[in-house]
């Protein structure tokens, strides 16, 4: 499972420490999960093309092909702090945009198109209420089509 204890981005969770993750601000419940995953995960570094997109073709594979399927990519207009994100996100949504041309019953949607403004972005994967709405507004309305 991916795992990013806060502020480490997708590090070896072996070579972060507890300490680190109270004096970077983490809740309590965030060091519980740290302390849950840093005792019984293990570090297999970041998923390659091959795999990443196996792991889509099985999961696309377990729906009817006439079911309509929304796939959303990862955010490109991420906040400051979460540059780091932005070429993994790039490589991630190519990925997943080669797949999308195999299932013809897949629609990619851009999240980009829904940030109206950069705080709505709280990180590279988290965001504000009325993002979500236009998401879910959009998703209903393309339901439809």
């Amino acid at each position: 499972m991916p795992f990013a204890p806060l502020g480490c981005g997708h590090a070896n969770i072996e070579d972060i420490y507890e300490i680190d993750q109270w004096n970077k601000g983490a809740l309590p419940e965030s060091i519980e999960i740290f302390r849950f995953a840093k005792s019984n995960l293990r570090y297999l570094g970041v998923i390659d093309k091959e795999e990443f997109q196996d792991n889509i073709r099985t999961i696309l594979g377990y729906f009817r092909s006439d079911a309509r399927i929304f796939l959303m990519n990862a955010l490109q207009k991420v906040p400051k702090d979460f540059e780091w994100t932005r070429a993994r996100h790039s490589q991630l949504n190519e990925w997943q945009a080669e797949i999308a041309q195999e299932f013809p019953n897949v629609v990619l949607v851009n999240v980009d198109e829904f940030m109206s403004r950069p705080e709505d972005a709280v990180s590279s994967t988290h965001f504000v209420r009325d993002f979500y709405r236009q998401v879910g507004l959009h998703l209903c309305s393309a339901a439809l089509e």
